[in-house]
């Protein structure tokens, strides 16, 4: 009989057992940003792991800021076979993938959740939502002026403010995209349009190097010309937009 996702018992067949507890490394909290010291979060199990399907919850505060972070792994598997495992992030709620740096707009950053929250369940939607994200914040910090993401990413390109691994990254949006195939995607309007393989993952990361670009890096370039040119003013020298 064909397995069913009404949580049937399949003591006969394999056990699927969850993982052991891994030490998690690399991390940064989605609420401070800080990176997280080496740990082994803590862990539920809901459901019978003898079913054809259970939930595994994975959670830790954070150190730091002591704010809470949860991830949710879904297992699904048919009779003798080994489970299908589909893992979330659900705490902190409407974060993002990352903590976002200050200045952003509002909009651009409800744009970036929003293609963040659907990126597991619907890779089509996320990739939509991104590019609407991608042309707002072209807009909004790149100077582009044209209503056609396409258009929009050879304006930026176009101005040479960019270092050139960022818009080489931005030009593959297209590429991966394949912007000739489906042009509809060069309007950014949000329509829900089939995918390339990994281009909603693609357009979150590009996004994210950007955000860094437009409102980290550049505010602490200004910020280091700044205090070069005071401490010339104070020498009795020309500033630097003076020479």
């Amino acid at each position: 009989m064909p397995a069913t996702r009404s949580g049937a018992d399949f003591s006969s067949g394999p056990r699927a057992s969850p993982p052991a507890p891994l030490t998690l490394k690399g991390l940064k909290c989605l609420t401070c940003g800080r990176e997280l010291p080496p740990f082994v979060p803590k862990k539920e199990h809901l459901g019978s792991e003898r079913s054809a399907e259970f939930v595994t919850i994975e959670y830790f505060n954070c150190p730091f800021c002591e704010e809470l972070t949860a991830f949710l792994t879904h297992s699904f598997r048919e009779l003798d076979k080994p489970p299908l495992q589909n893992k979330r992030t659900i705490l902190p709620i409407g974060r993002g993938r990352r903590p976002l740096p200050p200045g952003l707009p509002a909009e651009v950053a409800q744009e970036y959740r929003e293609a963040c929250e659907v990126l597991e369940p619907s890779p089509r939607a996320s990739a939509a939502m991104s590019r609407r994200c991608l042309q707002s914040l072209l807009s909004a910090a790149g100077g582009a002026t044209a209503g056609d993401l396409n258009k929009a990413i050879d304006q930026v390109i176009d101005r040479s403010e960019l270092p050139t691994i960022h818009s080489r990254e931005l030009d593959a949006v297209r590429e991966i995209g394949n912007f000739a195939a489906h042009p509809m995607k060069s309007e950014a309007s949000g329509v829900i349009l089939d995918v390339e393989p990994g281009e909603a993952e693609w357009n979150l990361t590009v996004l994210e190097h950007l955000f860094d670009f437009y409102y980290i890096e550049l505010p602490e370039r200004a910020a280091r010309r700044a205090g070069l040119n005071e401490k010339l003013r104070e020498a009795g020298r020309k500033t630097l937009d003076e020479k």
